[in-house]
C-alpha cells in the first residue's frame, strides 16, 4: 500500500491573494457589455420617459418587463432560434428597471437609520 498524501494546510498568503482577486471584480467595468447594456437602458428610460412618479409606477414597469422576459423564456428554441437573444435583452430590461427603482424610489438607509441619501445620487445628477 502506498503512503497517504499529507493534507495540505491552507496558506494564509494564498487566501489573501484570492480575496484581493474577488475584490478587484468591478461590475461596472466599461469592458463589460452586459453592464454597459443595463446602464444604457437605465439612461435611455430616464431620458425618454423621465423618473418614475413613485415606487408603484416603477414596479408596474418592471413587472411588464418581467412578463416579457417570461414570454421569451417560454418560447420553443427550435421554432424561435432568436430566443436566447430575446431572453438576454429582456433580462437586461428587468435589471435596468430594478436599478431605476433603487435609484429613483429607494433609500440607502442602514437598518434603524433614517434620512440617508441614496448612493446613486451622483448617477441621478449626471443623468439630468
Amino acid at each position: 500500500m502506498g503512503k497517504k498524501a499529507a493534507k495540505k494546510q491552507p496558506d494564509p498568503e494564498e487566501e489573501e491573494e484570492e480575496e484581493e482577486d474577488e475584490e478587484e471584480a468591478d461590475l461596472t467595468s466599461e469592458s463589460d457589455p452586459m453592464m454597459d447594456a443595463i446602464w444604457s437602458q437605465v439612461n435611455y428610460g430616464r431620458m425618454t420617459f423621465g423618473s418614475f412618479r413613485n415606487a408603484h409606477e416603477g414596479f408596474a414597469v418592471m413587472l411588464e418587463e418581467v412578463d416579457e422576459l417570461w414570454d421569451s423564456i417560454k418560447l420553443n428554441q427550435k421554432k424561435h432560434p432568436e430566443r436566447d437573444n430575446l431572453i438576454w435583452h429582456e433580462a437586461v430590461q428587468v435589471a435596468a428597471m430594478a436599478i431605476r427603482i433603487i435609484m429613483e424610489c429607494g433609500k440607502a438607509d442602514e437598518p434603524g437609520e433614517e434620512g440617508q441619501v441614496s448612493p446613486f445620487l451622483p448617477f441621478l445628477e449626471q443623468a439630468k
